[in-house]
């Protein structure tokens, strides 16, 4: 099971909140491996100038993006490695991570992409959570494996193209 704490810096509307709890709340079907585990996720929404700072401060990028992970367990081609970890033990629970994502780029690339805001925070949500569940797309073969992953869990949600 995935807990989910949403940061909602910006009073952005409970039904999107929603929409994104929903989003999160699928990925359970992708963690199954990990059924003796119950894992803690912080998604933040912030705007392009907190994007840009957060992309700066820990990445020495000055630029802004759509989304950031942070992820707090290391793995390896694609499997979480924790047993190093302290597990919290009356929920046998571990912190995954930070997602933050851009309400305002969001809305861009909706526009741009020609799709909903709600498809692109769905999109963008599923893209932080697989790099927190240890899927990369720094390979041709790793990126197919996590679009794989990414399309699949968006049409579960119907957010599929």
């Amino acid at each position: 099971m995935i807990e989910i704490t949403i940061n909602n810096n910006l009073a952005i509307k409970n039904s999107y909140i929603e929409k994104i709890k929903s989003i999160a709340n699928i990925l359970d079907k992708f963690i199954k491996e990990y059924e003796d585990l119950n894992f803690k996720v912080n998604i933040v929404i912030t705007n392009n100038n907190g994007i840009k700072y957060i992309n700066g401060k820990f990445r020495n990028i000055n630029e802004t993006t759509d989304v950031l992970s942070f992820p707090m367990l290391e793995n390896h081609n694609g499997k979480l490695i924790y047993e190093q970890y302290e597990i919290e033990p009356k929920k046998n629970e571990l912190f995954l991570g930070d997602i933050i994502i851009s309400y305002e780029r969001a809305i861009e690339q909706a526009r741009e992409y020609n799709h909903s805001y709600e498809r692109e925070v769905a999109f963008l949500l599923t893209h932080g959570m697989l790099h927190l569940l240890g899927y990369d797309h720094d390979t041709i073969s790793r990126e197919r494996k996590m679009r794989e992953k990414q399309e699949i869990l968006l049409n579960l949600e119907g957010y599929g193209r």
